[in-house]
């Protein structure tokens, strides 16, 4: 159908699906696949038996015969169960028993949010609660069902506050170890570097006591900088990959929602490399599930700029160290 044609809106006597076509003539359903038979004064009806050696009915506007109504290139090989719409096998998906199409998923999500978005009804603890619970235990299903019901506002809220509070109590875990320079001096590496010695001995002691003071304020502005920043680095991977199906706003609420991974700072030692490869199961699992994309795809996104940035400081710490050694050469 052309810009400059007439349009006219039918409703298809089988469906009461609604399409647009230029005038009379014989089109299909976009929602039931009906052929329809439209007069010139505009009365619809169902064809059932096409006349012999005419050719196939043009398809209405917003879906073809066989074409998936989400990849006009692919051929369909099912019927979304809510909408009607043709969907190929990438789009085919069960939901709830049914088999969806991308979009009704997608709705399907947005009435039933997760706990974090129903915080007024649960409460805050229970809804930070189940929301770790379900995001650490069950990624895939809940990233899933994680639609247009879940708002990018509310899950960058929540992955500050968690992410914070996990960061917070790791730094002052660190701080209550006590002085940095007492301890390096205990294992006599000042003596390489003297200036260390230069600090007086109450310096850490006010430094801590005033980083204690800021740290609540501190921990909230570097949690969302870090989300923010995460996003961005992981949507721009997913970009290059092929991945980047649903936009910006997606990759920022799963990295605000992997944030449930940095409790494991609360651990001591072995906190943050659990709560390090925790947490990049989860993007890898959140970014696959919210870009419906294969996992593989999702792997190299989070990976590779974690792979380039070890690289990177590998060949500036050889650099560095060839510099060192020349000059004591000379």
């Amino acid at each position: 159908m052309s810009a400059g044609e007439p349009q006219t809106i039918i409703q298809c006597p089988a469906c009461q699906g609604q399409s647009r076509v230029a005038g009379a003539g014989r089109y299909l359903c976009p929602h039931c696949r009906k052929v329809l038979a439209v007069s010139p004064d505009g009365a619809v009806r169902i064809d059932p038996s096409p006349p012999q050696g005419e050719t196939a009915p043009r398809p209405a506007p917003g879906g073809s015969y066989d074409a998936c109504a989400f990849h006009p290139d692919r051929r369909a090989s099912a019927v979304c169960q809510q909408c009607g719409k043709l969907i190929c096998a990438e789009c085919t998906a069960t939901e709830g028993g049914r088999l969806l199409c991308p979009a009704c998923r997608d709705v399907h999500a947005g009435s039933s949010a997760n706990a974090w978005e129903n915080r007024r009804q649960t409460g805050l603890a229970r809804a930070v609660a189940y929301t770790v619970r379900d995001t650490l235990l069950r990624p895939r299903e809940f990233f899933s069902q994680m639609g247009r019901g879940t708002s990018v506002g509310g899950a960058f809220l929540y992955g500050v506050l968690v992410q914070a509070f996990g960061t917070l109590f790791s730094f002052l875990y660190a701080l209550s170890r006590g002085n940095p320079i007492e301890r390096l001096r205990e294992l006599g590496l000042t003596e390489a570097f003297p200036m260390l010695d230069q600090f007086p001995g109450d310096f850490f002691p006010r430094l801590g006591w005033a980083a204690v003071a800021s740290a609540p304020f501190t921990a909230l502005i570097s949690a969302a900088m870090s989300i923010l920043f995460t996003a961005l680095v992981i949507h721009l991977f997913l970009f290059l990959v092929g991945g980047a199906r649903t936009g910006l706003e997606s990759t920022i609420k799963v990295v605000s929602f992997a944030s449930a991974a940095d409790l494991f700072l609360l651990l001591p030692v072995m906190g943050p490399m659990i709560s390090f490869v925790w947490k990049a199961v989860i993007l890898i699992v959140g970014s696959s599930a919210a870009h419906r994309i294969s996992g593989t795809r999702a792997a190299l996104a989070v990976l590779l700029p974690f792979i380039i940035m070890v690289l990177f400081v590998l060949i500036l710490a050889v650099a560095i160290a060839g510099l060192f050694f020349s000059a004591l050469a000379l």
